[in-house]
């Protein structure tokens, strides 16, 4: 769900929305994940699993820059259901998941994608071509 015409983030009961095509699919025990040549983050990903927000408040100094640091920023919501049960999301945009000491442009110092990987099964972030290359499907459950 967008927020309403003229706000950056949906509060109240606006933000419980549980009416998605991955809601649905993981109700019925489906496997769910994406794969993107664009940021995880970015709006056509994002409508998978991110709520309550305008596509542009990916990371949280963008929530701060368009007045809605109060509201879970896109890459945050990587934490949360559905996205916290996806079993493989792939593509760009790790300087949103990181914090600035990482190189990410995080201010909050949170790092999204060491979080991901420390929930719940044997989560693995990969970072380049050589990871990749080392995933089999029996070594791996959740990219």
């Amino acid at each position: 769900m967008v927020p309403k015409s003229g706000t950056v983030c949906a509060k109240g009961a606006d933000l419980h929305v549980t009416d998605g095509i991955v809601e649905n699919a993981l109700e019925k025990g489906l496997d769910v994940g994406f794969v993107t040549n664009a940021r995880i983050t970015h709006a056509t990903p994002g409508a998978l699993y991110a709520k309550g927000l305008h596509r542009d408040v990916e990371y949280d100094g963008a929530a701060k820059k368009l007045g809605a640091a109060e509201c879970n920023d896109i890459a945050k919501q990587l934490l949360s259901y559905p996205a916290s049960e996806f079993k493989v999301m792939m593509g760009g945009g790790a300087d949103f998941l990181m914090e600035k000491a990482r190189g990410g442009m995080r201010e909050d110092g949170m790092n999204i994608d060491l979080e991901w990987s420390k929930l719940s099964g044997s989560r693995r972030v990969l970072g380049d071509k050589g990871d990749l290359q080392g995933v089999t499907a029996s070594s791996e459950n959740l990219l």
